[in-house]
């Protein structure tokens, strides 16, 4: 079923690629199909709070797994715009791809300007546009600051910006939801996959802040989505805190 599904996303998105609604309603049907498919398959029960946001917009979350895009996916509309790395990831960088994944090089701040025009081209033909501002994913004890490079894409296209935040929980008793669903640091995927996989079942959460983020600057519009999105956080039950130094991102 989960290969059926992930084919009708690729053949939706390969003949009708002009962004008419037909392709985007088709696609938001197929890929949430897909994400809870592939979830009632490893036992993950997904619920929403709050109301997710109608296309165009912009959504915003924290980042603690792989699992976050199909946990997204069950409740949003939406292309993600990620890192180029993840298209290289096993089984979820082709499951992005397939999706119609943004991917940026955050190595070469001249990308920037390609996403951005992308982007703003998505938008305008009513997509909605998903990315994890944080720039990597954690054990959910707090939120990362939020980089401000790609919310310049909001500036150029005057989208909403919505803001939600991601939980994980797993049975008392069993592997924490820390090490054995977040996926962050140097964890190896393979292991923690095989180690997820064991768990009889992973309780996600997904809370949708009831306010847009409206600023004219990508700096104050970081600020304020992280804000936000601190308002609607709840901490991954036995997350520790997370000292993380990444790359310069713009």
């Amino acid at each position: 079923m989960s290969v059926f599904c992930a084919g009708g996303v690729l053949v939706n998105w390969i003949i009708t690629r002009t962004g008419s609604d037909r392709q985007i309603r088709n696609h938001t049907w197929w890929v949430r199909l897909w994400a809870r498919t592939v979830f009632r398959i490893i036992g993950v029960r997904v619920r929403a709070e709050g109301t997710p946001p109608q296309r165009p917009h912009i959504l915003v979350s924290n980042h603690l797994s792989y699992l976050d895009i199909l946990s997204l996916w069950n409740f949003a509309d939406g292309l993600f715009v990620s890192k180029a790395q993840v298209a290289r990831w096993p089984f979820f960088g082709r499951l992005s791809q397939i999706g119609g994944t943004i991917f940026i090089d955050r190595t070469k701040k001249s990308d920037l300007k390609r996403v951005r025009e992308l982007a703003n081209e998505r938008l305008a033909q009513g997509w909605g546009l998903i990315f994890f501002p944080e720039g990597t994913s954690t054990p959910g004890y707090e939120v990362l600051p939020f980089k401000p490079g790609l919310f310049s894409l909001v500036l150029d296209s005057r989208a909403p910006v919505h803001v939600a935040s991601i939980c994980y929980a797993t049975p008392e008793g069993g592997p924490s939801a820390p090490e054995a669903v977040c996926w962050w640091g140097d964890m190896q995927f393979f292991p923690h996959l095989y180690r997820m996989l064991q768990i009889p079942r992973i309780d996600a959460r997904v809370r949708f802040h009831p306010q847009p983020v409206e600023a004219e600057d990508r700096k104050e519009l970081a600020e304020q989505a992280k804000a936000r999105c601190d308002e609607v956080f709840e901490r991954v039950d036995g997350a520790q805190p997370f000292d993380w130094k990444g790359p310069d991102t713009p």
